[in-house]
């Protein structure tokens, strides 16, 4: 084991102290108007383009915002957070500082305790925000043998012994799932409910798709009248 990787290790053992996933019944609330922010980020070379969707819950109306921001740690697998997660930090804190917005809740292009230790970067930038985060996936990072019904709404549920870890969860009629999981601050089942609230006519949920899809035009350094660079 490497010295970064002793420590990241050491660090995740800290950060789960303060970990709060809450049970059923005792839960986290999104109200009408609170403010959801959704996160991804593309790279190129040692920059990190990180997109910050910005959107009113029950409500259309969003804003994109982007920061460009340099990558300081090199990847290791299993300890992904460490290299994205300052660079999600450092465009909240920008975001903050010059519009004052202040989420409610973060949505990650990730996992959330869905994950071997369960620190995936919503878990990681959950505590460190102290804000509730959920983490949505394209693909899973622990084994899951399930099997789906095709209609939308379909689910499949992920434990690890008798610990929820999150859901499988199909958002269109037969096409694949995403695998959903709470970051912190809130419910299994309420993430999987704000989730598929979000959904659009395709795979991914809508704000994840425009956080995706923002993301690769900042890289490329195509910014449209859509976007507000930090």
């Amino acid at each position: 084991m490497s010295n970064s990787e002793a420590s990241f290790k050491k660090a995740q053992l800290a950060l789960l102290q303060k970990l709060n996933i809450y049970p059923l019944g005792t839960d986290f609330e999104l109200n009408s108007g609170d403010i959801i922010i959704t996160i991804d980020i593309q790279y190129q070379g040692d920059w990190g383009y990180v997109a910050l969707d910005v959107q009113a819950w029950e409500s259309e109306e969003h804003q994109i915002y982007l920061s460009r921001e340099e990558v300081v740690e090199d990847y290791i697998p299993g300890y992904f957070a460490f290299r994205e997660g300052p660079l999600v930090l450092d465009a909240l804190a920008k975001l903050q500082a010059q519009y004052q917005i202040q989420p409610k809740l973060l949505i990650i292009d990730g996992h959330g305790v869905a994950h071997p230790r369960r620190m995936g970067l919503a878990t990681w930038l959950g505590i460190k925000e102290d804000i509730a985060s959920i983490g949505v996936a394209k693909d899973s990072l622990i084994k899951v043998d399930y099997q789906l019904a095709v209609p939308a709404g379909s689910t499949y549920s992920i434990y690890d012994g008798s610990e929820l870890l999150g859901y499988v969860l199909r958002t269109q009629d037969g096409i694949k799932p995403l695998f959903v999981s709470a970051g912190h601050n809130i419910s299994q089942d309420e993430a999987l409910r704000i989730v598929f609230a979000l959904r659009s006519q395709y795979r991914l949920i809508e704000p994840i798709r425009r956080a995706d899809q923002a993301a690769r035009k900042f890289a490329k350094g195509e910014i449209t009248d859509e976007m507000v660079v930090l």
